[in-house]
């Protein structure tokens, strides 16, 4: 029997094209978009496009950054047509490459990325659950073998050096080193705080740009230690970068009490302790904020090597890190 179509009212199948053209543009559109994000920034450089471009976008230098991860992809570039077309998706899916290259090396992570394209692992219908999964796989595997070369690299057993001497360097080179400390603090400088207490900034995307927890010590049968001084008002952002650092929140100090009721302390700097392991502090007292007096606490409550992070002093068994590179 014929199918009647009122006058004036599309059939199923004129639907579903409609709806695939709509998607086509969509998919054409939004790469569009990734690659002329692009070119902005190589033709205006990085200052203006974080600062300018963001502003006058109303986009947060966060998810312009992510606009830019997508279309600085060659993975996502060469292979746009069996790709989903969701911004979310697409994301993930540069965080997914980063992930191979860190596990495969640059030659191999190529092919295999390519073959959960071929598998139907990854394809145009794909959901951003699906790619998270293969991210958490990717992951899992990247710490696993991870905790095994921490593992052999045990202070005092097998490889591995501890930094004792003062000195000023980067996280990157201590990385290559194989440097490894037990004892931790970190005094976030404002820009920091403001960037990655962003709403679209992400603790995988802290552990990108600063993985901490490559220069920690392995906590197998020890306890690694790590003081925060963070304002009150940003404790939130303070939690999140511990997080990332691969550390478990204890405490905090906060600053000499001289009232009777409860206060709303907004702008004053307290000091978070976290840990790898559980330690017990032979004293509870900091004299204030101030790097000496938060280095000479841990000095006498913590097992060295140590390292202060984003601020420098001068003392004997302490390294200094001041920038990623």
């Amino acid at each position: 029997m014929t199918e009647v179509i009122p006058r004036g009212k599309l059939t199923i199948d004129e639907h579903v094209d409609r709806i695939k053209r709509c998607l086509e543009k969509t998919r054409e559109s939004i790469f569009q978009t990734v690659i002329t994000i692009k070119k902005c920034k190589d033709d205006l450089g990085d200052d203006v496009f974080q600062n300018e471009i963001s502003t006058r976008l109303g986009m947060s230098p966060s998810t312009l950054n992510r606009w830019l991860s997508i279309g600085s992809s060659q993975f996502v570039l060469e292979n746009k047509e069996n790709l989903p077309s969701t911004f979310s998706s697409l994301y993930d899916l540069t965080l997914l490459e980063k992930k191979y290259v860190e596990f495969y090396g640059e030659t191999k992570s190529g092919e295999n990325l390519q073959k959960l394209i071929e598998t139907g692992k990854i394809g145009i219908t794909s959901y951003q659950s699906d790619v998270r999964e293969l991210l958490r796989s990717i992951e899992l595997k990247i710490k696993n073998r991870s905790k095994r070369s921490r593992e052999e690299r045990i202070v005092g057993l097998v490889g591995g050096k501890v930094e004792e001497n003062t000195q000023t360097t980067t996280l990157k080179k201590l990385i290559e080193s194989g440097s490894k400390f037990r004892s931790f603090v970190v005094v976030l400088p404002t820009v920091l705080i403001n960037r990655w207490g962003d709403s679209g900034v992400t603790e995988l995307d802290i552990i990108e740009e600063f993985p901490l927890h490559e220069i920690r010590t392995p906590s197998i049968s020890e306890v690694v230690t790590m003081l925060m001084v963070v304002p009150m008002n940003r404790i939130n952002v303070g939690m999140k970068v511990i997080t990332s650092f691969g550390f478990t929140y204890r405490d905090m100090f906060v600053p000499p009490q001289h009232w009777d009721q409860y206060h709303l302390m907004k702008n004053e700097m307290v000091i978070l302790r976290s840990e790898r392991g559980i330690g017990t502090p032979k004293t509870k007292h900091i004299p204030s904020t101030e790097t000496e007096d938060v280095v000479d606490w841990v000095t006498t409550n913590c097992k060295s090597p140590y390292c202060l992070v984003f601020d420098s002093i001068k003392r004997d068994g302490w390294v200094n890190v001041t920038n990623v590179s």
